[in-house]
This record gives structure tokens, sequence and C-alpha cells, in this order.
């Protein structure tokens, strides 16, 4: 499944929250994933989170993923926000 780390999903707000505390990784929900033209992607409320096979960054890399926020992008990339494929446990 995906993991995001650093960060929480609201599923009843669908968007991104700040993990709650000493909770590193949260389970990510199911998730459609559909392509669309670069023109109508959505720019406006969304974070573009990268995703790593696991937690050792760069070569790991496999996709981005916009998901809804409703603070500032800048936010999530400097808390090191990512979705994962494989977390350690």
């Amino acid at each position: 499944g995906l993991w995001l780390e650093a960060a929480r999903w609201d599923s009843k707000q669908s968007c991104l929250e700040e993990c709650l505390p000493r909770v590193l990784f949260d389970r990510m929900p199911v998730i459609v994933c559909r392509a669309i033209l670069r023109e109508k992607l959505e720019t406006n409320g969304v974070y573009t989170c990268p995703c790593y096979k696991t937690t050792f960054r760069g070569p790991t890399y496999v996709f981005d993923a916009t998901l809804r926020t409703k603070y500032h992008p800048d936010k999530w990339t400097l808390s090191g926000v990512v979705m994962l494929l494989e977390v350690p446990m």
C-alpha cells in the first residue's frame, strides 16, 4: 500500500493534514489514478507529492501525485512530505 511520511490524509475532508504527534507514517486510502492532459491539471490547492519505493530517496522515485491541501504547498515541501510504497516497521 501507499504511506504518507510527515503528514496524514484526512478522509473526511479529502486533503492533507499535519501528522499526529509521534506518528511519522500514515496509511493512504485506496487511490484512483487517472491520466489527464497537463493543461487540465489542477494547480490551486494541491501539493505535488513525490512517491518513492522506499525511504531512500533518489533512484527509488516512482511518480508524482497531486494531493489536495488547505495549506500552501511549500508547507509540505519544507516538511519533507512524501508517499512511500514500502515502510520500515
